[in-house]
């Protein structure tokens, strides 16, 4: 039947052509959850983690926030259900199942969070026995949709990473930072996805610009994406290179010329226009 050309439109950020019509699949919403906190040394033991909780049905959610933001997290929702900061952890990882029986999902996480304690790879843990206190879980997660009002001068980045080597990009970034900059991160295990609040008090240009170089060079030297889910857009059209190669981005700009000849499709994003 040749090639699916819709597909071709996803994610093109509106660059090759414009969406007229959508239809929409409804699925109705698993309504009952198991939700935790667990706290783990480091990357590997994240991993372990999720390894684990893939095996069991219904996993939904396994986000993971490192120490810096997760100590602004319970400063800003003044929320601290572990108190472990204290504790020398390096990820808090919030952890979801969904389904239909409550009993048996949170008996599932319960049992897959006590053999991972056992072991070594879980240093603490905090189960959710109400939906407030689920919420409130969640509300840590996200509270970096304040980041911007705590920290003016804010710095925000979405990358993806092997997580074999996530704690290698962190490491890198850290050593380049001055003392009056610090890397807040967090994101989802099971994707890959790394998110980047970089809280700086110098708001020049030319240190954004510089920071910006440190950390998208060295997302290109380990093999990882300047954009996760956020897509290039404006912002990130120049960094395209550190992702894509010479003949991807060729071949790209060949289809957005066909497509759009005159260049009036949302210019100045996703792809640059070719020579």
């Amino acid at each position: 039947t040749g090639y699916d050309l819709k597909q071709l439109f996803i994610g093109a950020e509106g660059t090759l052509g414009i969406v007229t019509r959508a239809v929409l699949r409804l699925v109705e919403a698993e309504p009952l959850r198991a939700t935790a906190l667990l706290a783990v040394p480091d990357v590997a033991a994240a991993r372990a983690v999720l390894d684990r909780l893939e095996r069991l049905p219904g996993l939904a959610a396994l986000e993971a926030m490192w120490p810096r933001y997760w100590s602004y997290a319970c400063e800003a929702t003044g929320f601290d259900p572990l108190s472990l900061r204290p504790s020398g952890h390096e990820i808090v990882l919030l952890a979801e199942l969904r389904g239909w029986e409550e009993e048996a999902l949170q008996s599932a996480l319960l049992t897959a969070a006590a053999g991972l304690t056992e072991e070594g790879t879980v240093l603490d843990s905090a189960f959710a026995a109400s939906e407030a206190q689920a919420e409130g879980f969640w509300r840590l997660r996200e509270a970096n949709a304040e980041l911007y009002r705590h920290f003016p001068h804010l710095l925000g980045f979405d990358v993806s990473i092997d997580p074999g080597r996530m704690e290698e990009l962190i490491a890198r970034i850290g050593g380049s930072l001055t003392s009056e900059e610090q890397a807040l991160w967090f994101g989802h295990m099971g994707d890959a996805n790394l998110h980047l609040g970089l809280a700086r008090t110098d708001p020049s240009p030319d240190r954004a610009k510089r920071l910006k170089c440190v950390l998208y060079d060295a997302v290109r030297d380990l093999e990882g994406s300047v954009s996760a889910e956020h897509g290039i857009g404006a912002e990130k059209l120049e960094w395209l290179g550190h992702t894509r190669n010479a003949a991807e981005i060729a071949l790209m700009q060949s289809l957005r010329a066909m497509l759009d000849p005159n260049g009036i499709m949302n210019p100045g994003r996703t792809v640059p226009r070719g020579g």
